[in-house]
């Protein structure tokens, strides 16, 4: 446990270089979605690196969402997605054993107040699809203004 938490936090400093707020109680989720490309000025800043995560059983899945610019690229009937420009990290820890993996995705936005999940981390899938892995709480909207906010360009 003691090893996790220590690899957690290294993780933290070399993304961000400070420690990153960590939001436990995440829901993990496995959604595909077809989407169509999206052209807009407004972009999601980050202004730190972000970990939330899901703890299963003897297990933590954890979705690190880095620090920087999300272009809105692609859309449909329920959200706006908005890629990063550097990898997310996908974390899956146990207390013997720690795997990781880089992706290209970003964070997804409800348009619709009706869908299942108001927001959350999507990794880039198959086909041009965007596979939404985690579904974040009303955390995240409290963060706006304070971890994160828009900019019009």
């Amino acid at each position: 446990m003691a090893i996790r938490l220590l690899f957690i936090w290294l993780l933290a400093l070399l993304l961000n270089g400070c420690a990153t707020p960590d939001y436990p109680g995440t829901q993990r989720i496995w959604v595909e979605r077809p989407v169509s490309p999206l052209t807009s000025h407004r972009s999601l800043i980050m202004v730190g690196s972000l970990d939330w995560y899901s703890a299963e059983k003897d297990a933590r899945y954890d979705v690190v969402l880095p620090k920087g610019e999300y272009r809105p690229t692609a859309q449909d009937k329920d959200y706006l997605y908005y890629e990063a420009q550097d990898n997310l990290t996908l974390l899956h820890t146990t207390d013997s054993d720690q795997d990781s993996k880089l992706f290209n995705g970003g964070i997804y936005i409800s348009q619709n107040p009706d869908s299942r999940y108001q927001y959350g981390a999507y990794i880039d899938y198959k086909n041009g699809h965007k596979l939404l892995v985690f579904a974040f709480d009303s955390r995240f909207m409290g963060q706006e203004g304070n971890q994160w906010h828009y900019s019009d360009k």
